[in-house]
């Protein structure tokens, strides 16, 4: 079995639940293979969750990237909205909702998120953004992630009424 199968598996699982509520058993029987297996990757559930973690971490800055390559201020909006849950990142929502009092993964996450607020900065100064409206954008967002999340990752307003409220901001804060 590949470790990347595992690890997807693993994300869909923690993305879903919280950590306490992920069961070795259950990824062991979505992969088909026995409990004792996934030991031969992990050493104990802790360390299935940094790995997964890492993963989705590394899944995340990716596709940020390739979306802010398109240099697409919309486009932008819409995977910080969506890739989460179509994805089931668990970075994402780690990084949101910040419920872990575990300080190695604490630091973990906030390292990825120093490197994402790096990409995020360049990629809003070519719209000659402000950093103080692109930052009140990120937080507007990564609020409406935690208000709207219960089990998961739901939004209560369509990306498209999300998208049309930004640019009246930005277009009324650039002026």
């Amino acid at each position: 079995m590949e470790l990347e199968n595992i690890l997807r598996s693993w994300e869909k699982h923690f993305f879903a639940k919280q950590y306490h509520d992920v069961k070795l058993d259950n990824i062991a029987n979505d992969l088909g293979i026995k409990k004792p297996s996934l030991y031969y990757y992990f050493t104990n559930k802790r360390d299935f969750y940094l790995q997964t973690l890492r993963f989705s971490m590394k899944k995340y800055v990716k596709k940020l990237r390739s979306i802010t390559e398109q240099n697409n201020l919309w486009s932008f909006i819409e995977r910080y909205l969506d890739f989460p849950s179509k994805e089931q990142n668990l970075y994402a929502i780690a990084a949101q909702k910040g419920y872990w009092d575990d300080k190695e993964i604490n630091s973990i996450i906030n390292m990825w998120r120093q490197v994402i607020n790096t990409d995020i900065s360049n990629f809003f100064k070519q719209y000659n953004i402000k950093p103080i409206t692109w930052f009140l954008i990120c937080q507007l967002l990564d609020k409406l992630a935690m208000d709207n999340c219960i089990d998961g990752y739901c939004l209560e307003y369509s990306v498209d009424e999300i998208t049309q409220e930004l640019e009246n901001i930005i277009s009324n804060n650039e002026r």
